[in-house]
Parts: structure tokens; C-alpha cells; sequence
């Protein structure tokens, strides 16, 4: 019995981790615009888990022992949009990834909004827009 026993729990602690350890992967590259590889991309992948990687010098990026399902993969570091792509990952398999991110385009401001203004022909005036400019009889 004791021998029955001890089988039975070599063949169930066994099987545990080896169901939840899929040897699914998914790898992949992250590039700007001209295809150069961007080293320091922060890469997630989001969906059964949640991971984060850096990209190493030649933009390259690996999560290992991803379980099967759908998951979404971002990439983003400042100075550049952030680039996603959704991938399904099946047991066993290994998904392969490209991605490039474009450089972000910033706005500066002064810390003011723009104020419309109007011009009132009559009295040959700027006034700003609004019910002030109304109220005092504007165009």
C-alpha cells in the first residue's frame, strides 16, 4: 500500500508542473521606423499573465513558459508612440514578433489657453469672444 501510495504521488506531483509549464515562447524584435533596433523597450505581454522585459542592444525581447491563450503584446519608450499587436499562443508553440515604433510627435504650449477674438467692424475693435463681448453691444 505504501508503495501505491508513494507511485501515486511521483506520478501527480510530476504532472503538475509539467501541465502548467507549456514550453510555449514568445520572442521577438522591436525596431523604429528605418528597422534599427531600439535597445531599453519596455515589453509587456498582457493576458492569461502579466510580464515585462527590456529589449536587449539588438532590440531583442523573449518570455519563456507562456501559458496557451490570447495576450496582447506592448512596446514603449519615451519619445516614441507606443506600438501593440494581439497574438495567440498555443502549447508548445513559439510566436515570433515584430514590431516598430514611430517617434512621437510632442506639442509644446505656453500654459494658456487661445482666446478667440473677434473683430467688430462698427466700432473698429478687438474684443475677445463670449458674453462679455456681447453684452457690451459687440458686433
Amino acid at each position: 500500500m505504501k508503495t501505491l501510495l508513494a507511485i501515486a504521488l511521483m506520478v501527480f506531483g510530476l504532472a503538475g508542473p509539467a501541465a502548467a509549464q507549456s514550453g510555449s515562447a514568445v520572442v521577438g524584435s522591436i525596431g523604429d521606423q528605418t528597422g534599427a533596433p531600439i535597445a531599453g523597450v519596455r515589453v509587456t505581454i498582457r493576458g492569461v499573465v502579466v510580464r515585462m522585459v527590456a529589449t536587449d542592444a539588438a532590440g531583442d525581447f523573449a518570455f519563456s513558459d507562456v501559458p496557451d491563450g490570447d495576450y496582447e503584446i506592448s512596446a514603449e519608450l519615451s519619445g516614441f508612440e507606443r506600438a501593440r499587436r494581439a497574438v495567440r499562443v498555443l502549447a508548445g508553440e513559439r510566436v515570433t514578433v515584430s514590431l516598430a515604433l514611430r517617434v512621437a510627435i510632442l506639442e509644446e504650449t505656453k500654459g494658456r489657453p487661445f482666446q478667440v477674438r473677434r473683430v467688430c467692424l462698427r466700432a473698429g475693435l478687438h474684443e475677445p469672444a463670449g458674453a462679455d463681448a456681447d453684452r457690451a453691444g459687440g458686433c
